[in-house]
């Protein structure tokens, strides 16, 4: 018995003596979900948006519902400065959105959801409304985009509506950067970049490009037919760069960007809106929800809005970053 306990003190001096030579372990790397481990001494990465995840995960809290008045509601805008949201309706039955039959109308709604006029920009014989969808707001004008034309209005109370110039094919979604309207042509698989003067330039675009937006000097886009989001060449210069994430997503149709490089996209055949980070891989679920087509957002109020082409809703989600 003592030769055995001479033994273990032996074995346990001499665990000590080896553990006490060892380097103190170095702290574990904690990654966000989807991106692979960074080493500890790993340089940061660049700004939001260029490669860098940043920190925080959003969330979406169902505020309102609206179903008063829509008829295949397909994007909706909201307007600060003037203390409104625009939503574009097509009035038309599946697979005859793109008809130029002048039934189509803009509503107007209170931030809140409350309906402030439900056919504040109406179809007229001299001004016919076939298809409006995007829509942004640059100098006091609402540019939208009624299917093969570019148009706009006085902005505070749709007065002067008129058609901007373009000719396009099929007319999508539009964005501003403050100082042009960016206008997707999803046949024609186009960009193109309209200046309040009436100066129009081709960019390109993925084919069946569908919504677009413009955050800090970058333009962004998605694809209806090649399931994925994409950088856009401002000069046009260079091919769409793809995020590379088409698996993900069955068929794109709007797109913002958060004031943390955050995407926030909408799958309306997969019936969800998902979150990209700014990292552009990690991709998360923010809600599901059945045809969800041309998101807006108030980024200042946080604030998601959501028209549901098909069910003729629109929802309005509060966004929160955990």
């Amino acid at each position: 018995m003592a030769r055995t306990r001479l033994v273990l003190a032996c074995v346990l001096l001499a665990a000590i003596a080896v553990g006490c030579g060892k380097k103190p372990a170095k702290s574990p790397v904690t990654t966000t979900s989807g991106d692979a481990a960074k080493k500890p001494d790993a340089k940061p990465d660049a700004t939001p948006g260029e490669g860098a995840q940043a920190g925080g995960v959003w969330s979406a809290e169902k505020v309102t519902e609206i179903a008063e008045g829509l008829a295949a509601p397909e994007s909706i805008l909201p307007d600060p400065a003037n203390k409104q949201v625009y939503v574009s309706n097509v009035e038309a039955a599946e697979g005859a959105e793109w008809t130029d039959d002048a039934k189509a109308y803009i509503m107007l709604l209170e931030a809140d959801g409350k309906v402030k006029n439900a056919k504040w920009l109406e179809s007229k014989a001299e001004q016919p409304l076939n298809g409006p969808k995007g829509m942004c707001v640059l100098n006091g004008k609402l540019y939208f985009a009624d299917n093969r034309q570019l148009k706009r209005c006085d902005a505070a109370n749709g007065a002067n509506p008129e058609h901007v110039g373009i000719a396009g094919r099929q007319l999508n979604d539009v964005a501003t950067d403050g100082k042009a309207a960016w206008v997707s042509d999803m046949e024609a698989g186009k960009i193109y970049r309209v200046d309040p003067a009436g100066g129009i330039k081709e960019v390109k675009a993925p084919a069946a490009v569908n919504g677009v937006t413009c955050w800090k000097d970058k333009v962004f886009a998605v694809s209806w037919g090649q399931h994925d989001i994409y950088e856009i060449d401002p000069a046009g210069e260079k091919d769409p760069t793809a995020f590379g994430l088409a698996d993900q997503f069955k068929n794109l149709d709007g797109i913002e960007v958060l004031d943390d490089g955050t995407f926030v996209v909408s799958d309306f055949t997969g019936g969800k809106v998902f979150t990209v980070g700014a990292d552009r891989k990690t991709v998360k679920v923010l809600a599901e929800i059945e045809t969800p087509a041309d998101i807006g957002i108030d980024r200042a109020a946080g604030m998601l809005y959501v028209p549901q082409l098909r069910s003729n809703k629109v929802v309005i989600f509060k966004l929160t970053k955990k």
